[in-house]
């Protein structure tokens, strides 16, 4: 029960953080989406997220990153990246 909890706060954090063009952005989606199933507009904040969650990792950081219950973990750091040179 406590994992659902957490993931509820989490997602009511995320809502209460949106900003006015990603709220347009979700009523246009919602919008275009029950006309057509194959309609989806993207602003470029959710297009390079959309292209780290595909690649798994961001651009210079030097970590592979997974999720694990909604949350950002690091699967492994890259040798010779920032943040295997940083020593943490």
């Amino acid at each position: 029960m406590s994992r659902l909890v957490r993931r509820q706060a989490q997602q009511l954090a995320i809502m209460k953080s949106l900003r006015s063009d990603e709220v347009l952005e979700t009523y246009l989606n919602a919008l275009a989406t029950s006309t057509t199933r194959t309609r989806t507009i993207w602003g470029i904040r959710r297009w390079r997220l959309f292209s780290i969650a595909m690649k798994l990792s961001l651009f210079g950081v030097g970590a592979s990153l997974e999720s694990e219950d909604g949350y950002c973990k690091i699967r492994e750091l890259l040798p010779g990246g920032p943040a295997a040179r940083s020593g943490c």
